[in-house]
């Protein structure tokens, strides 16, 4: 143990304390003289790195304090690091979410949490932000939209579109209203005992924002409800019929908790799509949701195109190197998982008299 001056391959030489056995040290410092750094071009270079990062990504500048900033910026470049390097997919519109947060505070609270985790959170930010911000004063005066029909209530259920998000609030509980806000994969933000509103996040799987909120604005119409809008593009998407409806049948690309690569199944409450979606190879029910390895990427494609289902640009890649595979006569695997049915089962004869043991009896 003791101090050494070492001489570095960028041409510095720094005093390093070094421990262990002898022969230890000398191995560092023949190391360090053919490919080490010194400390100063060490940070050097990762400052270099995230600048390089933030020119690319077009990150904007953090705020808080020169050291917030310094630690917040490493975060974050780290973050992107991940984006890249983890398999599952993500849209465009979570990741510019997370990336477009300059707060360094929340990438130094959130420096512990798991990148597959950060769009939750910052949809959570973004609407706190949206809530405690001062009102716009040349905000678009609200639309009255009316079913043909007599109402089912005379309270209007207020639609806000603030592109991605769309809050739909109502004062009074009506079941058709949960279940259009539930298949547009709404989330249920509690203000008071009894009271909140529900947040509708879009994504370019779903449609265009302001298709989806004609679409949402629409059927709660359609149902006989009074709407208050205060958005006129979407009110004349609605009084022309103009607009596309929003697809919430979609196929993902996601990592399993085991590191698996997954095609992710989802759809709407009100569609019943699970036994034909769990029939498939390997599929497991995920929260809501049927998980099938990709390895049976072809049957998802199948399925997805019988069912109308729309699918990322990941799952499209998949199916793409699947079929090309295939074609240059390549070993891709479209079976069943391994623990699957086999051929030799058909060979299998069950005996005529058989008896099961009392211990195995189901009571």
């Amino acid at each position: 143990m003791g101090t050494y001056s070492v001489q570095f391959s960028c041409g510095h030489s720094q005093d390093v304390r070094l421990h262990g056995r002898r022969r230890d040290r000398e191995y560092y410092i023949s190391r360090a003289g053919q490919s080490g750094k010194c400390s100063a071009c060490e940070e050097q270079e990762r400052k270099d790195r995230i600048a390089r990062i933030e020119a690319e990504f077009e990150l904007p500048e953090l705020q808080g304090t020169d050291k917030q900033i310094s630690w917040a910026r490493s975060i974050r470049a780290f973050v992107v690091g991940e984006f890249q390097r983890l398999r599952f997919d993500m849209s465009q519109t979570d990741i510019m979410a997370v990336l477009g947060i300059d707060e360094a505070g929340w990438w130094i609270d959130h420096r512990e949490t798991r990148a597959d985790e950060l769009p939750r959170l910052a949809d959570e930010h973004l609407l706190l932000k949206a809530k405690i911000a001062e009102p716009a004063v040349d905000a678009a005066p609200a639309h009255i939209l009316r079913p043909s029909d007599t109402p089912v209530t005379a309270t209007p259920i207020v639609v806000t579109i603030k592109p991605p998000f769309i809050e739909l609030t109502s004062h009074e509980y009506h079941k058709p209203i949960v279940t259009i806000a539930r298949d547009f994969r709404g989330e249920w933000q509690r203000v008071t005992r009894g009271s909140g509103y529900w947040v509708i996040k879009t994504d370019p799987l779903s449609g265009d924002p302001l298709h989806v909120a004609a679409d949402l604005v629409s059927q709660l119409v359609a149902k006989g409800f009074i709407v208050s809008l205060d958005h006129d593009g979407v009110r004349n998407l609605v009084e022309t019929g103009t607009f596309t409806p929003a697809v919430w049948r979609h196929v993902r690309m996601v990592l399993s908790r085991r590191g698996r690569l997954m095609a992710h199944i989802s759809w709407p409450l009100s569609d019943d799509l699970y036994r034909q979606a769990k029939s498939l190879p390997g599929a497991l029910y995920v929260n809501r949701a049927v998980q099938v390895p990709v390895i049976a990427i072809e049957s998802v494609a199948d399925f997805a195109e019988r069912y109308g289902f729309a699918l990322s640009p990941a799952t499209r890649r998949a199916i793409e190197r699947h079929a090309a595979a295939l074609a240059n006569g390549g070993t891709a695997e479209t079976a069943m998982p391994r623990g699957g049915a086999s051929d030799e089962s058909k060979d299998l004869v069950v005996p005529e008299d058989y008896d099961i043991h009392e211990a195995l009896r189901d009571f």
